[in-house]
């Protein structure tokens, strides 16, 4: 006989409370969803049951309070439960210790539909009590009309980012302040990304979100005491020092033309005029065919190839394309980490 979840079972339920103390976070999870809360979170509480060490999660939540609103009143914890037709057990899990709501970095009010969808992936490399170092991967989408189709819009990877973070610390950003290095590094690129996007449909739109990013970098080199903020992190040249820069600089202008035209008289035309959108893209090419002369390697050359080389590649190989070979040649002259990918084009 099958066991049907009900509201009323879940009442019969006690309320949890949190006896045991706050448990070390070292995962922290995007999206605290029922998915979430009923898997991942039930098995990491089954293995801090089992395990010396002790794993907690800092849940993060990019769309709503709500989630939040329910589990704050009851320190995080809540009731989970299982049921089969052998079985049914309750399950009390307090393996997330704490809860980031989201921040709102515009003023402009967006349907569920306009929102950016965003994967940041985090890989811890070391922590020592709450100080951590990690690195980020950072990557935005932007619907292209009329299709379901989500193109990747930006790709950067931050690495060996130093921050502390201790259990029930406040994160939220504070204009004209510094906000610790973890919130700074999240609204940075939050800034960066909205940016991003705006200038996908409405060409130099997005530099009000450049200038925000730039004001928290610059209260980081300031007053934080991580190395990650100046010019020379990683190696000196691929860093969030150098991507502001690059975005608010004119002698770069030429990539916010790219990236207006790129997508809106390129892959947004492909559906409804294929023609125009294939010669409006091999046009982009033929630009940064022009920009490697005398800013050869750019960050945002790198960032825009690492986001499309595999979109690009699929768009032409699956298209007749005339000269092909000149294009190869011209792709491998702009982006040559991809040459292998090129290579192979038909």
């Amino acid at each position: 006989m099958n066991s049907i979840l009900s509201e009323a079972k879940l009442k019969k339920l006690p309320r949890p409370i949190r006896k045991e103390p706050l448990i070390k976070p070292k995962i922290m999870h995007f999206g605290p969803g029922a998915f979430f809360r009923s898997f991942v979170a039930s098995l990491i509480d089954d293995v801090n049951q089992k395990d010396v060490d002790q794993w907690g999660i800092i849940a993060v939540s990019l769309n709503s309070e709500g989630t939040f609103n329910k589990l704050v009143g009851q320190d995080l914890v809540f009731n989970a439960l299982s049921l089969s037709n052998t079985k049914k057990r309750a399950q009390k899990i307090s393996s997330i210790s704490d809860f980031l709501i989201n921040n709102s970095f515009s003023q402009n009010v967006y349907s569920s539909k306009q929102k950016i969808k965003l994967s940041i992936v985090v890989t811890i490399n070391k922590y020592n009590d709450y100080n951590f170092v990690a690195d980020f991967d950072f990557q935005s989408f932007r619907p292209v009309f009329n299709s379901e189709y989500q193109t990747s819009n930006f790709r950067f990877k931050d690495n060996n980012v130093s921050f502390r973070f201790e259990p029930n610390e406040p994160m939220t950003l504070v204009n004209n302040r510094f906000s610790g290095d973890l919130v700074s590094l999240l609204s940075f690129y939050s800034f960066i990304i909205i940016g991003y996007d705006m200038d996908t449909f409405i060409e130099n739109s997005g530099n009000e979100y450049y200038k925000s990013a730039k004001n928290i970098l610059d209260r980081a080199l300031s007053f934080s005491s991580s190395s990650n903020w100046n010019p020379q992190s990683n190696g000196g040249r691929i860093n969030k020092y150098w991507l502001i820069d690059s975005l608010l600089s004119s002698n770069y202008s030429i990539f916010k033309k790219i990236n207006y035209e790129y997508h809106i008289k390129g892959i947004d035309q492909l559906i409804s005029n294929k023609d125009q959108g294939l010669s409006n893209i091999l046009n982009v090419i033929k630009y940064f065919k022009e920009i490697e002369r005398y800013r050869p390697n750019s960050i945002l050359s790198q960032i825009f190839f690492q986001s499309k080389n595999l979109e690009i590649f699929n768009i032409l190989n699956t298209n007749k394309i005339e000269k092909i070979s000149e294009v190869i040649s011209d792709l491998n002259n702009v982006a040559p980490f991809f040459s292998n990918q090129w290579n192979n084009l038909n």
